[in-house]
């Protein structure tokens, strides 16, 4: 029972306390394109005939500006991109607190090239042409969908971690420097004078699953993203031709070419987002809290603003205790913390941009789960306190260590104690 009571008390608190980081919670649905360079992992695997006519020479030749060409079948020069790229065009949906950490679904829309180039052995005549080179390539659509994890990646917040888990499904392709769809009626003769090659289809998988690992850099506030994945697929090869070579009207050897789809992408997508920012009212904090504190009296109400205070000395590494009284086993504060809170309210006003994290302990007498219960809820309630005085519920996080962490031997009244340490300046 009481590790129920305690999951549920950690559920609690880490919704107020995710409250407090979510005190500006924006919501963005947005798009973006993409465009990267693509890595072939894997080459072709070939199934030559006795002959091994035909062989892979790696990627087509030319500098990255230069200009690739193709023949037709009716003996036609065509210009031809071939280049490893990917395309794409994201939806995205972002959920981030004022921090800045959040996460982001998107679903998009894929479009890969590999690009490919084989050597003919021996070389063939074909409209006063010498083919002895075939280059092209493969071109996949896809759809994709993934789920992202942002983190805090420098000190001012503008630029985020984040990895991201994606899959996808490949719809479509073409293939060949003239891009003719891949279905059973693809084919292309070169073949002159009974002497050249047909290329045609062999087989090809409708619909190949693969999943996206990913990790990159993005902005905060704008869908811009530098990132490296891998798409790694459920098959090996997705589709795959047959070369048929012919000398005197006879068919001399075969070849067929597979290729696979296991790859990595470098990508950059830019693109534009539309935020909406919610601000959490102190109510449904105060809702969310256990045991809360009421308001204070006229008296303690007003904060004087001080120019110099004790917490002045706190640091990230030099947590200062704070002059809090409880009652005994309860969280309820007592009438002579009130300066104290009220100091430390007036602090935090002047040094508007001070974040803090609030410690709670207790001592070491009696059950362990109930103190570490209790401790959580005696910095809910100072984080009520300062709450009610004005100050922002995300520049306070709280954290509960029950009984671990004593600094007198108990029963030690010092051991009831809550710290204050500084997270940001």
């Amino acid at each position: 029972m009481h590790k129920i009571l305690l999951l549920v008390l950690i559920l609690q608190t880490s919704s107020a306390q995710a409250q407090s980081k979510h005190d500006k919670i924006r919501t963005s649905f947005g798009m973006s394109g993409g465009a990267g360079y693509r890595r072939l992992s894997t080459d072709p695997k070939i199934e030559n005939g006795p002959w091994n006519i035909f062989t892979y020479a790696g990627k087509p030749q030319s500098d990255w500006f230069g200009d690739y060409y193709t023949i037709t079948e009716k003996g036609e020069k065509k210009k031809v991109f071939f280049r490893e790229v990917d395309l794409d065009l994201m939806a995205r949906y972002t959920i981030m607190n004022g921090s800045g950490n959040g996460w982001l679904f998107n679903l998009s829309y894929n479009v890969s090239r590999n690009s490919y180039s084989f050597d003919n052995n021996p070389t063939f005549q074909f409209k006063n042409y010498t083919l002895s080179r075939r280059n092209g390539d493969l071109e996949a659509w896809s759809f994709q969908g993934g789920i992202a994890r942002f983190w805090d990646y420098d000190t001012k917040n503008e630029t985020k971690l984040f990895i991201r888990l994606g899959a996808g499904l490949y719809t479509g392709y073409t293939t060949g420097g003239l891009n003719i769809p891949v279905n059973k009626n693809y084919q292309q003769t070169y073949i002159e004078k009974g002497a050249g090659f047909r290329v045609s289809f062999v087989s090809k998988e409708d619909h190949v699953f693969y999943l996206i690992p990913e990790v990159g850099l993005t902005a905060a506030t704008q869908p811009i993203e530098i990132t490296l994945s891998a798409h790694i697929p459920s098959k090996s090869y997705i589709f795959s031709e047959r070369y048929s070579f012919y000398q005197k009207n006879t068919l001399v050897d075969e070849t067929v070419i597979s290729y696979g789809t296991f790859h990595t992408v470098a990508m950059l997508r830019v693109g534009f987002s539309f935020f909406k920012t919610f601000q959490k009212d102190k109510k449904k904090y105060k809702n969310t809290t256990i045991n809360n504190v009421p308001p204070p009296n006229d008296k303690s109400s007003n904060v004087q603003l001080k120019t110099d205070s004790r917490f002045d000395i706190a640091t990230k590494k030099a947590p200062i205790m704070l002059r809090l009284y409880f009652e005994e086993g309860k969280s309820d504060l007592l009438d002579n913390s009130t300066n104290e809170l009220n100091d430390l309210a007036s602090w935090l006003i002047a040094n508007p941009t001070i974040h803090i994290q609030l410690n709670g302990h207790t001592d070491m007498i009696g059950d362990h789960e109930k103190n570490q219960i209790l401790s959580i809820q005696r910095v809910v309630q100072v984080k009520n306190f300062l709450s009610l005085k004005g100050i922002e519920y995300q520049r306070v996080e709280i954290k509960g260590f029950g009984d671990t962490k004593p600094i007198c031997a108990p029963p030690c009244a010092e051991n009831r104690r809550v710290e204050m340490v500084i997270l940001k300046k």
